[in-house]
């Protein structure tokens, strides 16, 4: 299914979870790029467009302290 609705329903999980994450993380982003691909062999529904990007990125759980 590609329609608007799916996206808008994904959106809103994506919404609501950052911030929980950002209550643990030092860094988020949200839809930051990945890395362009260099030769990887990926399987066939995988997205390897140059325009791919993660829902949330996070780094920084569980520093110590």
């Amino acid at each position: 299914m590609k329609d608007g609705f799916v996206q808008r329903t994904h959106d809103k999980v994506r919404d609501m979870f950052a911030p929980l994450v950002k209550d643990v993380c030092h860094v988020l982003e949200i839809e930051p790029k990945l890395q362009t691909l260099t030769g990887e062999v990926l399987i066939s529904c995988a997205n390897s467009s140059n325009e791919a990007r993660l829902d949330v990125g996070a780094r920084g759980f569980w520093q110590s302290g």
